[in-house]
């Protein structure tokens, strides 16, 4: 019978007491619970409550790492990203990295943002400064596409910075480089979406119909 892990914390907390009080095991053992049993675990992080739910979850307690698997979902605020794996490192109640790898999938629902990647990565676990992603990128972002090898996004910056094989695509037209800039154009006061600014730092290659 399939058994799905009480994630309940797990991980994420990364505090002895935690694992304690939810009956959980360490140093490398498989953390789980009776089959129909609802993976899920959250913490509140600055704010916005940092949740995750996943299949199976396995924490090494010497090395600081917890590694989830099979359906993981792990968001925040009005972001999410899933993936095949996630491994999380920290200790006692500090993430330094979260790390999502296979099939990634993060969406902005705030921003209309939706990423596809091989890999992301975040360090610590404050979204709004940096998220990167690798491999096989693709964003896209309204009616705009963009694709390039990696890209690091700002969420509170509001921008985009693409490199290797970059290139944005819209309705008319093409522009592509080395590396992009991507100005995704800060909301207003009342909500609506600002302008759009692309900036390209070398190689650059464009096609547009007018």
């Amino acid at each position: 019978m399939k058994r799905i892990v009480y994630v309940a914390l797990i991980g994420l907390c990364l505090s002895l007491s935690c694992y304690a009080a939810e009956g959980s095991t360490s140093g490398g053992e498989s953390l789980s619970g009776e089959k129909g049993t609802h993976s899920r675990g959250s913490i509140p992080d600055n704010g916005n409550e940092l949740t995750i739910t996943a299949d199976k979850a396995v924490w090494d307690k010497k090395q600081g790492v917890t590694v989830l698997s099979g359906k993981v979902v792990v968001s925040k605020g009005k972001s999410s990203f899933t993936a095949d794996t996630v491994e999380i490192i920290g200790q006692m109640g500090k993430i330094k990295q979260i790390k999502g790898m296979g099939n990634v999938r993060f969406n902005d629902m705030e921003r209309n943002i939706v990423m596809t990647a091989d890999r992301i990565e975040l360090k610590e676990s404050d979204w709004e400064k940096q998220i990167t992603a690798f491999g096989k990128l693709r964003i896209t972002h309204g009616e705009t596409v963009v694709e390039a090898n990696t890209a690091v996004y700002y969420q509170n910056q509001q921008k985009i910075v693409l490199t290797g094989e970059a290139a944005i695509t819209q309705e008319k037209g093409k522009l592509s480089g080395k590396k992009i800039i991507y100005y995704l154009g800060k909301k207003g006061e009342e909500g609506e979406e600002g302008e759009e600014r692309v900036e390209v730092i070398e190689g650059v290659r464009a096609w547009w119909q007018w």
